[in-house]
């Protein structure tokens, strides 16, 4: 897993790619960059570059690769529906996903048979009108009105306290049920096509650990206890640590650990900034 802003992950390019004044656009493909160049506001353009050179690098990272193929692997990402390339990312033998906001991006890379699903979201100050009714199962929505089990989803682990696990108020909350459905539905493969209104998730019932180049901590995983979709159904997902203000969520078909490896690939690809002696080898 990578979670990084957008402009981090751009000041990051020259050292990730050996010092050569590397960019963003140097590790992603042909395709990738006229998605992007279709993009009307320019930073949405960064922004999609930024999330497609993140999982390039990841699995260049996971494959023992160098940065420098990052830009030719095979990543497909055909629209079953249309025939563009905006479809959800594949290649033979992984798990792949991504997602990105304003600023931010999160790319996740699993073993095929553990269909992956990431999903980040800025924290906004307050919920859009008809949030409730369009994102939260019937169940949810009664815990938030007050009427029900005001325990409700506990989004955290023992006492809410895990390192990286949201426990604010009720914008928090919402906005974490969100990441932590959408991340599912993509693991799923159905997307919004399956209402998240009616995908109801269980109270933590696993944890595992999270892992990162300075600490570890827990995460709680929450499994799928109601869906429309047997492939939903056996789906779990957690938060897990994401840039400041903003929800990043995982989802998988089984608990495990995640390990954030944006510093290990830093450590990883980063050569020695030339000098008067010249440049030193990786």
């Amino acid at each position: 897993m990578v979670a990084t802003g957008v402009d981090a992950l751009a000041r990051a390019m020259p050292r990730v790619t050996g010092w050569a004044g590397g960019q963003v656009s140097d590790v992603v493909s042909s395709g990738d960059l006229i998605q992007a160049g279709l993009r009307r506001d320019p930073a949405d353009g960064q922004r999609l570059l930024a999330g497609r050179a993140a999982l390039r690098l990841l699995v260049a990272h996971q494959r023992g690769a160098s940065p420098h193929v990052a830009r030719t692997l095979p990543i497909d990402r055909t629209c079953p529906r249309c025939g563009t390339g905006h479809g959800r990312p594949t290649l033979p033998g992984l798990s792949l996903s991504t997602a990105s906001r304003r600023g931010a991006v999160l790319a996740g890379v699993a073993r095929e048979q553990d269909r992956i699903g990431v999903d980040l979201e800025r924290v906004p100050d307050q919920i859009l009108p008809g949030f409730d009714d369009y994102a939260l199962h019937a169940a949810e929505r009664e815990r938030f009105s007050g009427r029900g089990d005001r325990a409700g989803l506990q989004i955290g682990g023992p006492q809410g306290t895990s390192a990286g696990t949201p426990t604010g108020g009720p914008v928090t909350r919402r906005i974490a049920l969100w990441v932590l459905k959408e991340a599912v539905l993509k693991a799923a493969g159905t997307g919004l096509d399956h209402p998240p209104d009616q995908l109801l998730l269980g109270p933590g019932r696993a944890e595992t650990t999270f892992h990162s180049a300075d600490r570890a901590h827990t995460l709680t995983w929450h499994p799928v206890d109601r869906a429309m979709d047997r492939h939903v159904e056996e789906l779990w997902a957690c938060v897990v640590p994401a840039p400041e203000g903003y929800l990043g969520a995982v989802a998988a078909r089984r608990p495990d650990d995640v390990r954030d490896i944006i510093q290990d690939l830093l450590d990883r690809f980063t050569a020695t900034p030339p000098n008067a002696s010249g440049p030193t080898e990786p």
